[in-house]
């Protein structure tokens, strides 16, 4: 069982800290003296339960986080079974009902970059959107789009696919819209264009085609194709660029 109050004495004393208050500051703010502070700090005693909405107020936390309990918030319209249970971590993140995967190392968000290849995050079953801060891989379909800080991997995906960063390759099913890719695109068929720095292999694609380094090999394509290598294709309605004819 917890000991709330020893809890509540650390964090006091951790956030106080934190906020780069003295015990008299602190002690100022709540109109108390500095003594009553050392004691809640030094486990002889606690506020007034009347305090506590100040403290946290001061903090910029809430009571519950005081105690030492997360922060929770309910998200309606949940499309998914990781969220039947309506408690998450709440983060300054717009209401947009898409599934975030993220990595934090303590409070603060790991940027987009090689360290994020280390992690990848796995989801079962289907989705409606997800975006990942690193690797992606879903053992279902994406009904919406699917965006990656790294490399996706699932099955079709309903509008675009996206990655971010110096990394990332996709490997799907069909794409309904677009596909942009730092790596190679590998997948069934692409409903509008398709972009990567990297190979560029699929099936239809309906829109443009652009590569910059990589080689494309794909079925019939429907718009017109800019290619840094080789090219390999059934047909095209478009043009080619005039280096690769």
């Amino acid at each position: 069982m917890n000991d709330y109050s020893v809890i509540l004495s650390q964090n006091i004393a951790k956030l106080r800290k934190e906020k780069g208050l003295t015990q008299g500051a602190l002690a100022k703010h709540l109109n108390v003296s500095f003594q009553a502070i050392s004691k809640w700090e030094n486990k002889q005693s606690s506020p007034d339960v009347l305090l506590l909405p100040k403290l946290a107020e001061i903090f910029g936390v809430t009571i519950d986080e005081l105690f030492g309990k997360a922060r929770v918030v309910n998200i309606k319209g949940a499309h998914s079974a990781l969220f039947k249970s309506g408690k998450y971590i709440e983060v300054d993140w717009d209401d947009d009902e898409k599934i975030h995967a993220a990595v934090f190392i303590g409070h603060k968000l790991l940027k987009i970059d090689e360290d994020l290849k280390k992690f990848t995050f796995k989801l079962e079953g289907d989705a409606l959107n997800v975006d990942s801060r690193c690797n992606l891989e879903i053992d279902g379909n994406v009904t919406g789009s699917a965006t990656a800080g790294g490399t996706i991997t699932c099955g079709a995906v309903g509008c675009d696919a996206n990655t971010r960063g110096t990394i990332g390759t996709i490997n799907c099913g069909a794409i309904g819209c677009n596909a942009n890719a730092n790596g190679s695109i590998n997948c069934s068929s692409i409903g509008n264009d398709a972009i990567a720095n990297g190979d560029i292999n699929c099936g239809n694609i309906s829109g443009d085609v652009i590569t910059a380094d990589g080689n494309v090999e794909c079925n019939d394509v429907y718009g017109n194709v800019t290619c840094g290598g080789d090219i390999k294709l059934v047909s095209v309605k478009g043009k080619i660029n005039p280096d690769q004819r």
